[in-house]
């Protein structure tokens, strides 16, 4: 009887730890099929990978903060993969698709980024702010994100890659 309670006692604390603290409903669990994939200078660069622990942190939605922020690697030890920023963003209050760009004035805007394998990041260009975008197309009530990303980034270094194809499928956990 001893062990059985103990059982019972362990059960409870496992279903506890499970509820998150929000208005007492469950805690969102992110897809395993969540992506970003996209042609970068012709080669596909499917990342589909997470990192457990981190996943839930690099791929958030702060509405207090109006911040949105989701990226995924394409492996694991592999730096290769894509993250992107949303500043001054409700996704409540958007109307669907609706199209992100480069700015670095204080407005609705897009900070996105891609690194290789030799983890060279490239970035967008700010003084041409029409070379990159982001679209949301679809945003549902389990802050599922979907969309398309295209566009020309570069590194530091000034070399560049061209983005095609680029579609994502991300679940966001609201914060």
């Amino acid at each position: 009887m001893k062990y059985f309670s103990i059982i019972i006692a362990a059960l409870l604390v496992f279903a506890a730890c499970n509820k998150d603290d929000d208005n007492g409903e469950d805690q969102q669990n992110l897809a395993d099929e969540a992506y970003m994939t996209a042609d970068v200078n012709r080669q596909e660069v499917m990342a589909d990978y997470k990192v457990v622990l981190q996943d839930i942190v690099f791929n958030a939605y702060f509405p207090s903060d109006s911040l949105v922020e989701f990226q995924r690697l394409v492996g694991n030890e592999n730096p290769q993969g894509f993250y992107a920023v949303l500043n001054k963003t409700i996704l409540e209050t958007l109307d669907y698709p609706h199209t992100f760009r480069p700015s670095n004035k204080d407005i609705q805007r897009l900070n996105f980024t891609y690194y290789d394998t030799a983890n060279t990041s490239y970035t967008h260009n700010l003084a041409d702010t029409t070379e990159f975008s982001l679209t949301i197309n679809n945003h549902n009530s389990k802050h599922v994100i979907t969309g398309t990303f295209s566009g020309k980034l570069y590194s530091q270094d000034k070399d560049s890659v061209n983005i095609t194809n680029g579609k994502f499928e991300i679940d966001l956990k609201k914060y």
